[in-house]
């Protein structure tokens, strides 16, 4: 725990293996879910686990389930994938990463030899027979399309207002 002097602290809590930051006040309490310790702050700057009279553990809990990500949508018909010049239909899994890659070109991770041989590996796997049987040199892959798609996706969101941004992306 590191103090701030405004009466603030900030706690670190591990809580399946990755640290929690969280920012108090004195007037403020910490109760987190059954895999973490539920801590309150004490005037003193302590932390302390809460112990109630009646030998209840906790007051509330909440839990909203498992968050899962929204499937997969295919790219648009004029988003082209291309290897060695010419261009290739990927399937949906193949095509799913290949954009992940394109997303990551603006980083310094997709010029290292190790990511590439490792993520051309992965990329592999999720290919089909004949996608692994034509596609053998990730240095001949173009994924520009891909990747300037994306650009103007986020460009897009960048430029839409706070209201616009609650209504998608709530």
């Amino acid at each position: 725990m590191k103090s701030t002097g405004d009466g603030l602290a900030i706690l670190f809590i591990f809580c399946n293996l990755f640290p929690l930051f969280v920012f108090l006040d004195a007037s403020n309490f910490l109760f987190s879910n059954a895999s973490c310790l539920s801590f309150i702050f004490l005037g003193s700057g302590r932390w302390e686990e809460e112990k109630y009279e009646d030998g209840v553990k906790w007051k509330f809990l909440e839990h909203n389930g498992p968050y899962f990500p929204p499937e997969y949508q295919p790219l648009p018909d004029n988003v082209r994938f291309y290897y060695d010049g010419k261009e290739v239909k990927l399937s949906l899994a193949a095509e799913e990463v290949a954009l992940f890659f394109a997303q990551m070109l603006d980083h310094d991770y997709t010029t290292k030899n190790v990511f590439r041989e490792n993520f051309f590996k992965d990329w592999r796997k999720e290919m089909t027979h004949e996608e692994r049987s034509l596609i053998k040199d990730l240095d001949k892959c173009d994924f520009g399309e891909i990747h300037a798609m994306h650009k103007a996706k986020v460009e897009a969101r960048k430029n839409m207002s706070k209201e616009e941004k609650l209504v998608k992306f709530k």
